[in-house]
């Protein structure tokens, strides 16, 4: 039983929880604080989607920024699967710019499926960011 809870939290931390390696180019963005980033960073926003499944081709994902301080300029997609494998998950990273310096909030949605329902603008992740020099 210990180690059924030890593996489940490994694998939940494992798969929410992306690092992003030392040398990296790229500044992780977290929902649940102030990033602080500079006019010159690229940001990224790690998101995933299951493999094999129906939403696997469909996922797809947006951001809106009002004060247009965050664009988004492409989304990464990386299957690090073994081929012969069924099932896992799809690393979906998110490659945002500033444009310009100043304070923003900006929405991150996820759609699922080809048709956009009204219940999809009510659901996203806010992020807080400052875009300093």
């Amino acid at each position: 039983m210990f180690i059924s809870i030890c593996a489940l939290i490994f694998f939940y931390n494992y798969f929410t929880h992306k690092s992003v390696e030392k040398n990296s180019p790229y500044i992780l963005l977290s929902s649940d604080k102030v990033n602080k980033v500079k006019l010159i960073d690229t940001l990224l926003i790690a998101e995933s989607t299951c493999r094999g499944c129906e939403f696997e081709h469909s996922t797809r994902f947006d951001v809106t920024d009002s004060m247009d301080l965050i664009k988004l300029i492409r989304i990464e997609t990386t299957d690090n699967n073994p081929d012969n494998m069924d099932g896992g998950s799809i690393d979906k990273d998110l490659i945002l710019i500033p444009l310009k310096t100043g304070n923003t909030i900006i929405k991150q949605y996820r759609f699922y499926g080809e048709e956009i329902s009204k219940d999809d603008s009510s659901k996203y992740k806010s992020y807080n960011i400052q875009v300093i020099k």
